[in-house]
Parts: C-alpha cells; sequence; structure tokens
C-alpha cells in the first residue's frame, strides 16, 4: 500500500518521497556525451564530467532493488531502475524499465524521454539499417509524446528533432527545430541550426 500512497496525482514529474531514492542520484552520474548529441535528464541522475564507478553503481543498483519491493506500483521507481540500467549501458533493460513505467503513467515525461533515449541509443549499435530506422522512429514517437506542460518536453523535442534529421525527414525536422528556437533560443537551438545546416549540405 505504502507504494499506491507515493504515486502523486497529475502529471508525474517528482522524485518519491524516499530517502535511501534520493541517494541514488549522487550515485549515478551522467555523462552529458553518454548518448551522442542527444539530450537526457532525470531526476534520478546528476550530470558530471565523469561517470559513475562501478563500485557506485552496484550501490545505487542495491537501492533500487529495495525501492521497488517497497513501492511496485510506483512509476517513478520503474524509472528509476531505468535511469540506472542506462547509465550500466544495460540497453535492453532500460528499455523495459521505461516502458514499464510509461504502461503505468502515460503522461510521465520523463519515462518517455528515457524510453527514447534507450531505443536511439539500441540503433546506434544496430548493424541493420532497417531495423535502426525502426528503433529510431520508436524513439521519435516516444518523444512526440511528451507534453509541453512536462519539465522533459525541450530534451524530448531536441532529441526528435534530431532523430527526425537521421531518418531522413528534413521538412519535419526544420518545423520542429523552429518550434525549439522559439522556446528555447540560444545555445541548444544554436546546435539544432548547425545540425539542420549540416544536413543541407549532405548529398
Amino acid at each position: 500500500m505504502g507504494g499506491l500512497a507515493l504515486i502523486p496525482r497529475g502529471p508525474v514529474t517528482r522524485m518519491p518521497d524516499d530517502p535511501e531514492l534520493h541517494r541514488v542520484a549522487g550515485l549515478v552520474r551522467v555523462v552529458p556525451e553518454a548518448h551522442g548529441e542527444l539530450r537526457f535528464q532525470s531526476a534520478f541522475a546528476t550530470p558530471a564530467a565523469e561517470a559513475s564507478s562501478a563500485e557506485e553503481l552496484a550501490e545505487a543498483e542495491r537501492i533500487l532493488l529495495a525501492a521497488r519491493r517497497r513501492h511496485p506500483r510506483d512509476p517513478r521507481v520503474r524509472a528509476a531502475v531505468g535511469c540506472y540500467d542506462l547509465a550500466a549501458a544495460r540497453l535492453e533493460r532500460a528499455e523495459r524499465d521505461y516502458r514499464g513505467a510509461v504502461d503505468q503513467s502515460g503522461g510521465y515525461g520523463e519515462a518517455r524521454l528515457g524510453l527514447g533515449v534507450a531505443l536511439a541509443d539500441r540503433a546506434e549499435g544496430e548493424g541493420d539499417e532497417e531495423a535502426a530506422r525502426g528503433l529510431r522512429l520508436a524513439a521519435i514517437a516516444q518523444f512526440a509524446a511528451v507534453a509541453e506542460r512536462d519539465s522533459a518536453y525541450r530534451p524530448a523535442l531536441f532529441n526528435r528533432t534530431l532523430l527526425l534529421l537521421r531518418v531522413g525527414r528534413e521538412p519535419e525536422a526544420r518545423r520542429w527545430a523552429a518550434r525549439y528556437a522559439a522556446l528555447d533560443p540560444g545555445p541548444w537551438s544554436d546546435e539544432l541550426a548547425d545540425a539542420l545546416g549540416r544536413a543541407s549540405r549532405t548529398p
């Protein structure tokens, strides 16, 4: 019953009120370049110059597995496990965990962002181009499903635009890049403009 009591009403955005889970963000560190040009954020990870050590990841896993037993119905705990799996480069497990969180709460933007990043990362390691394209299209769908009011919306929109370029949908990418520039003019918008420029110069 404790897991049910922790789930907030409305959009799912914050970390559960569980002291042990708050420790995870300090143990799971995400290097910005870990997912190529894609953006990733999570309440359960800290951006850092160096990735987590094996010991830190082992401690995070212990905390998360115990939290999942305490709160089996809380989608935020599933998302926290997915974040851990991304940090540990366990992409198929991350996909499964994030998909479980999305199944529990379809409006959970952080879970959709994480699922999209896991799918896109899998595409980078896929030897079959058609399969890689399918994974990227599935990732685009997850990014597109993040609501504008959600804190994950801007990174999801950024990722959506980049992946649209990678699957050859440049006109659509330009439309969403313009939308991003209107919302968040600055370095991230400039990165999208650079990517569009490179795409235009590619035969």
